[in-house]
């Protein structure tokens, strides 16, 4: 019987040892978690700015977002180059917005994108580009973008 007792008691003790081991890696996962979707928010606004600075610091590229203010007229091939550079800009929005619906990245991304893209549709007056290219990107991006960014100018 002392057997029994003793064999009880050693599971008993493992069983908890287990319990306490899963305990610490769920924290150990969230914290990671936590690590990670920081780290992403950290790159998504290193990357902002680094196009914002690739813009300032490049008159070629400001003029084929902003040829209205360049006092220039584009070509066909500039239209396609702007039309390019914009689609990269919300290829990326889109990857932010799919890490926000998946609870990846914070809620505030959502705003910034689409604060950016308020700016890139009106400032560079490129309403056009989007509606050729809308159908490029995924149908829930494209909803939030009609009916929460362009139907609401800021």
């Amino acid at each position: 019987m002392n057997t029994e007792k003793m064999s009880h008691a050693v599971q008993m003790t493992a069983n908890v040892g287990v319990l306490i081991g899963l305990s610490l890696l769920v924290y150990e996962l969230n914290q990671n978690n936590q690590h990670l979707q920081e780290q992403i928010d950290t790159w998504t606004v290193e990357r902002r700015a680094a196009d914002n600075q690739l813009v300032g610091q490049n008159p070629d590229i400001a003029s084929l977002l902003y040829p209205h203010i360049a006092g220039r007229s584009l070509t066909a091939l500039d239209e396609l180059h702007r039309e390019r550079l914009l689609h990269a800009r919300w290829v990326n929005m889109q990857w932010v917005f799919n890490r926000v619906e998946s609870g990846i990245s914070g809620e505030i991304q959502l705003a910034n994108i689409a604060t950016i893209f308020r700016f890139d549709i009106e400032e560079t007056q490129s309403e056009d580009v989007w509606k050729r290219r809308r159908r490029s990107y995924q149908e829930d991006f494209v909803e939030f973008m009609d009916t929460q960014v362009i139907a609401n100018p800021g």
